[in-house]
């Protein structure tokens, strides 16, 4: 293959999120389209002729944006995390949601933010089974805020298991800062029964002796702990109450 040419695909390759075979059919395509069009061209002329491999491999992207099948949903998270603006959803279906839903960036008609609404959603703001996002929640919940079952992240909210810089948890609360019903592991770790830190404090032990403000401590805690499935199930409830556009 011809240097340049050679130089050339491979520029427009580097920006093709697609799976394999469909990369190999595109380039495959390109160097057809480039061998036929050099029987009555030079070569240099021909790439000139075709634009930067940039713009070139942007335009090819735009015509597979909606395709799942043929990008596949890592593919679909890097080109999505590059364009900053991009939506897409798997054919398949769970119910009345996508399998999975992938959203970045902002609706055009709307100027709100995508959310990605899926049994797996991938976004800036996700809500799915499986949730991962900057602001994620759902039963098994991944992102810097998130929110679900199991959590893990920045700043967590749980209702069994939460990891995270910030943990808080129903039952069991692992982080820098752990608030666990039942149990938390912390350098500051905070719970009703038991905690393991360098600076713990056990609301219900032998130990802690009563007075006012740990009482207040005492009932704070509880309502945060009492209330935290009521705002995880009223969350999603009502934002799977919604139908996907």
């Amino acid at each position: 293959m011809n240097k340049k040419v050679d130089s050339y695909i491979n520029s427009v390759m580097k920006e093709i999120y697609l799976k394999k075979r469909f990369k190999k059919k595109i380039k495959l395509d390109l160097y057809s389209h480039i061998m036929e069009a050099a029987e009555d061209n030079e070569i240099n002329q021909i790439l000139e002729n075709m634009g930067h491999p940039h713009t070139l491999a942007k335009e090819m992207m735009e015509n597979y944006s909606d395709n799942f099948e043929a990008m596949g949903t890592l593919n679909a998270v890097l080109y999505g995390s590059k364009v900053r603006n991009f939506e897409i959803k798997s054919d398949k279906m769970v119910g009345s949601y996508p399998l999975i839903h992938v959203a970045m960036g902002y609706d055009q008609e709307t100027g709100r933010r995508k959310v990605a609404k899926g049994a797996i959603a991938i976004g800036d703001l996700s809500i799915g089974l499986l949730s991962f996002g900057a602001l994620s929640a759902g039963l098994f919940s991944f992102g810097a805020f998130s929110l679900g079952i199991l959590s893990i992240g920045a700043v967590t909210f749980s209702l069994l298991f939460s990891i995270g810089a910030v943990a808080i948890s129903l039952l069991v609360a692992i982080g820098a800062v752990a608030i666990g019903g039942l149990f938390a592991i912390g350098a500051a770790a905070l719970s009703l029964f038991n905690a393991i830190g360098e600076e713990t404090f056990v609301l219900f032990s032998e130990s802690t002796s009563s007075n006012g403000t740990l009482t207040t401590i005492k009932f704070s805690l509880i309502f945060l702990l009492v209330t935290l499935p009521l705002l995880l199930y009223n969350f999603l409830k009502s934002h799977f109450n919604k139908t996907i556009e």
